[in-house]
């Protein structure tokens, strides 16, 4: 008999859901899945040798030693913007990092702790 016809095929209609054609059965669905499992073997899960763990922990050190930390970017931006030797290149490089880094709803949110819409509001009426 073929799977498809068969009725615990998974998408065959539900006799508890007359209403719906398509509902799904939930049972049929269950058996069905046992049935034609991929013969998946039991884990073979051992203690992590000490040389894989400093391996692990190497790379995890290098992958998160490289993340931006957004706040820390943009306080500095805040700096270039406030600073006395500042240039219109600087202060539109520093607008446009403050820009992308708004992006981001936990900056946005911060902007006036880290005191940049003072600096924002300074350099307006400037």
């Amino acid at each position: 008999q073929d799977q498809v016809s068969s009725p615990d095929w998974p998408l065959a209609p539900s006799r508890r859901h007359s209403d719906s054609a398509m509902a799904l059965n939930w049972p049929g669905l269950f058996a069905w899945s046992t049935k034609y499992h991929d013969g998946t073997a039991p884990s073979k899960f051992t203690k992590m040798s000490d040389e894989d763990r400093k391996f692990l922990e190497q790379a995890m050190e290098e992958a998160f030693g490289k993340v931006e930390d957004p706040n820390k970017v943009f306080m500095e931006a805040i700096a270039q913007i406030k600073s006395e030797d500042r240039t219109n290149e600087s202060m539109a490089t520093a607008l446009e990092v403050m820009d992308r880094l708004c992006d981001d709803p936990d900056v946005a949110r911060n902007v006036e702790k880290l005191d940049g819409l003072q600096a924002l509001l300074d350099m307006v009426v400037s």
